[in-house]
């Protein structure tokens, strides 16, 4: 499914609902609203999939603990995947996203270069691997 974003969901701690299937995002980041969170629910062994576009968007992941577990500036892939110019977090690539433990994990977006930015957002579980 595709999703705006829903306000308030600027930090970690408040990201809203957390989705349980693939969802496509689509938000807005300015000066006075710098980051938008996403909390997506993860089963046990599963792996996290994020395909931002555009590229040159910071994201950053935070386990069920809170704690952050991954920062990344992700760049530009050309136009070969589901979202023109997007830029993939693959789970194969980064140990971090896969075989994850089970519960709520935040995907948090923002634009470190720019001061205002619309973007898309695709968030999914993979199954764990058998």
């Amino acid at each position: 499914p595709s999703a705006p974003e829903a306000e308030p969901n600027d930090s970690p701690s408040a990201p809203g609902a957390p989705i349980a299937r693939p969802t496509l995002f689509r938000g807005a980041l300015s000066a006075a609203d710098p980051r938008d969170c996403f909390a997506v629910s993860v089963v046990g062994g599963a792996s996290l999939y994020l395909e931002l576009a555009p590229a040159g968007l910071t994201v950053c992941l935070f386990d069920p603990a809170g704690a952050e577990i991954g920062r990344w500036l992700p760049r530009g892939e050309g136009g070969g995947g589901a979202l023109a110019n997007s830029a993939r977090l693959r789970p194969e690539a980064l140990g971090v996203l896969r075989d994850l433990r089970a519960g709520a994990y935040v995907a948090c977006v923002s634009a470190p270069m720019t001061p205002a930015a619309t973007y898309l957002l695709a968030l999914g579980v993979l199954p764990a691997r058998p």
